[in-house]
């Protein structure tokens, strides 16, 4: 399914077990209204799927939401999947873009998505990925996030009010917008390992626990909070802002 030009929600599902969202791309434009969302979810549980979808975000002038799951109570062995989703929000966004939204959710893997901010407002905070007050068994892997918009106020990841059970694995952290690759309130309740991070600004993480700190290298990140000990610093070469497959003929990725 293509949807043009919704006012709240492009798709929208609630209460729905087993649910299954693959293939449907949805358009945003300046009729989104405040906080609306390219497709939401809410208390979709038991193996939903929602994959193969693609979001674009184009002259937002409101805050926006690529791809909202909340409230997934699936479990470890039955999990949400959240795979191969595309955000993109490429030019004449004003205001706040969240690309993939992922709050109040167990048993949630977010898998191989695409989350490219490329245009938001110039003073708003911006989210290639945003998840919030999530639970146990919650994985991310294979996640490609960028934020080109120039921002000081972007950032690529931001992980807040964690449960223990986080896992953060062989995803691209990126910000060449100015502001944080990744930002983890409580790294105590966090595991991430073979992760690639870059910034062009001044900050690569920031935590808010217990006290809000800045880390400027990632062996600084590593000394503070033994995470990320196999990742790596690297400006990704991708073909373009707006599309995050590798630049096979760039050579910073051989």
């Amino acid at each position: 399914n293509t949807i043009n030009a919704p006012f709240v929600n492009g798709i929208q599902a609630q209460f729905a077990k087993g649910l299954q969202l693959i293939g449907n791309t949805v358009h945003l434009n300046s009729t989104i209204a405040a906080n609306g969302n390219g497709i939401f979810t809410d208390f979709a549980d038991s193996a939903s799927i929602i994959r193969n979808n693609t979001v674009n975000l184009n002259g937002a002038t409101v805050a926006a939401n690529g791809i909202f799951i909340r409230n997934s109570r699936a479990s470890e062995s039955n999990p949400t999947i959240v795979r191969s989703n595309r955000v993109i929000a490429a030019s004449g966004n004003t205001s706040t873009i969240f690309g993939l939204y992922v709050a109040n959710s167990n048993g949630i893997h977010v898998l191989n998505n695409v989350s490219a901010i490329n245009s938001a407002g110039a003073t708003s905070i911006t989210y290639a990925l945003f998840a919030q007050n999530n639970g146990a068994n919650v994985r991310f892997f294979n996640n490609s996030l960028q934020v080109s918009a120039n921002s000081t106020n972007g950032y690529a990841a931001f992980f807040t009010n964690l449960a223990s059970g986080t896992t953060v694995n062989n995803n691209i952290f990126s910000n060449t917008g100015g502001g944080v690759a990744l930002f983890v309130n409580n790294p105590g309740l966090y595991v991430a390992d073979y992760n690639m991070l870059y910034t062009s600004g001044a900050n690569l993480t920031q935590v808010s626990l217990p006290t809000t700190t800045n880390y400027t290298s990632l062996k600084a990140w590593q000394n503070a909070w033994n995470w990320d000990a196999s990742s790596l610093v690297y400006r990704p070469s991708f073909v373009s802002n707006t599309d995050l497959r590798p630049n096979a003929s760039a050579p910073e990725s051989w």
